[in-house]
């Protein structure tokens, strides 16, 4: 029995293996492990070589140590992969959550963001709180904010504007989490995705 292979480094996941797996089920599963080799390399520090992560340039508080990343200009989402303006994943910490849904204005420019992302293959949120956090501990009121902000109304439009627009939003309990998540939907989309790669 072929020995199991350690953890990702980055992603606490099994990687995708840059070598041909003699228990690939079939010589089609075989042909097109040797074609995505071919096409993009072997992976490098543990992150595929042509997996290039754009950071838009507007973000700014970026996730630290991103693999194989470049800053850049996105049309939608904070990070994407270069190459596959299909995938786009928007982040939002906690203050970003409620700041964004606490006012008719800025829920308005979110949902158009939304409305953008129903157009691309992969669009998802990943928040750095937990529901948890948003619901029983939400921020404190800022500047000539009147008003607390209310957690579970907060989550409540999270919620409905997610089920709206078929967007997954993924909480996460901290940023250190929620950079895991984003590297992970990343990595899972390139996978799927890197045959339609822009040359």
């Amino acid at each position: 029995m072929p020995a199991h292979k350690p953890p990702h480094p980055l992603l606490d996941l099994p990687d995708m293996t840059p070598d041909l797996n003699p228990d690939l089920a079939t010589e089609r599963l075989q042909a097109r492990e040797r074609e995505r080799i071919m096409k993009h390399g072997k992976l490098m520090d543990g992150w595929p070589r042509g997996c290039r992560i754009i950071v838009d340039r507007r973000e700014k508080l970026p996730f630290q140590g991103l693999p194989n990343s470049e800053r850049g200009t996105l049309p939608t989402g904070d990070y994407g992969l270069k190459g596959l303006p299909m995938v786009a994943i928007e982040r939002k910490s906690l203050k970003d959550c409620f700041h964004t849904l606490s006012t008719p204005r800025n829920r308005a420019r979110f949902e158009r963001e939304l409305v953008r992302g129903k157009d691309l293959k992969f669009f998802a949120v990943v928040l750095e709180c937990s529901v948890d956090t948003i619901i029983n501990h939400p921020p404190p009121k800022q500047g000539k904010q009147r008003r607390e902000y209310d957690g579970p109304a907060t989550w409540r439009r999270l919620v409905r504007l997610s089920v709206k627009h078929c967007c997954p939003v993924w909480p996460c309990v901290d940023k250190a989490e929620a950079r895991r998540v984003t590297l992970r939907l990343l990595y899972e989309a390139y996978g799927l995705y890197w045959r339609e790669m822009e040359t």
